[in-house]
């Protein structure tokens, strides 16, 4: 979509302000990413990117300030299955036996047909997903016997197998071997070549540095720097810790 002749952000953030309890974390946010954009952002512990992305996908209130998902308020968006998200934390094992095949196909929950079962576009869309994270030849592993780095890429994958025209990771790279950030790498090129708009939260770039368009860069809570990647490096810096910053899921 354009709006006189631009392309208009899939995510938006303007002039934004969050609070967790008395403190201020964030104050004057404004941060786009459009489609075919890979954005990351970056800062220490605690400079507020997680915050920030808690704000975006409408977990956290803002203070002040406005998010727009496709060009609709926030508040007014509900067409969720275009945002995909993997938070941080996640675990892709939750105590129930699954394969990778499983855990991925319940990635399109939010575009199957209420109390239907999942239709073969499903399960070829999961396919799709799990072969794009390099995980291809494993659907009927169990995840609980992945390394970590594979959980992630499941993890990954069920973001993807809903077909999400943007995707938000908090940071992707944490915990992965070599060969799980080679094939994220891939992965991320991929998604970039089809279209998608990508905000990543990272605290360095290692190999995703070559595919990202813009860095942007928070310190105690303000953006420093918003450019080329390889010149935000010498803009990050040292925060301190900000209550309250779990990961969670989008709103519904």
């Amino acid at each position: 979509m354009t709006v006189g002749g631009a392309a208009q952000p899939a995510l938006a953030v303007t002039d934004a302000a969050i609070r967790l309890g008395r403190a201020p974390v964030l104050k004057g946010i404004d941060l786009t990413v459009t489609a075919g954009q890979v954005v990351a952002l970056l800062g220490a512990n605690g400079s507020g990117k997680t915050t920030l992305v808690r704000g975006l996908l409408g977990l956290l209130p803002l203070e002040a300030g406005e998010v727009r998902l496709f060009g609709q308020p926030l508040e007014r968006f509900s067409q969720w299955e275009r945002v995909g998200y993997v938070p941080q934390r996640f675990t892709a094992t939750t105590g129930v036996p699954a394969t990778v095949l499983e855990v991925v196909r319940s990635g399109r929950v939010p575009r199957a047909a209420r109390w239907l079962p999942f239709a073969r576009g499903d399960v070829a869309a999961a396919r799709s997903a799990v072969q794009l994270v390099g995980l291809d030849g494993l659907e009927g592993r169990s995840v609980a016997r992945l390394s970590g780095g594979q959980q992630r890429r499941v993890l990954i994958a069920r973001a993807l197998a809903g077909e999400p025209e943007a995707l938000v990771l908090d940071e992707p790279l944490a915990g992965l071997d070599l060969e799980s950030q080679s094939a994220l790498a891939d992965t991320v090129r991929t998604l970039k070549r089809d279209g998608l708009a990508v905000l990543l939260i990272e605290h360095a770039l290692g190999p995703l540095e070559p595919l990202i368009d813009r860095a942007v860069v928070l310190a105690e809570g303000r953006i420093v720097y918003d450019g080329p990647p390889a010149a935000g490096r010498v803009h990050t810096s040292h925060g301190h810790h900000h209550p309250g910053e779990g990961d969670t899921r989008p709103r519904r």
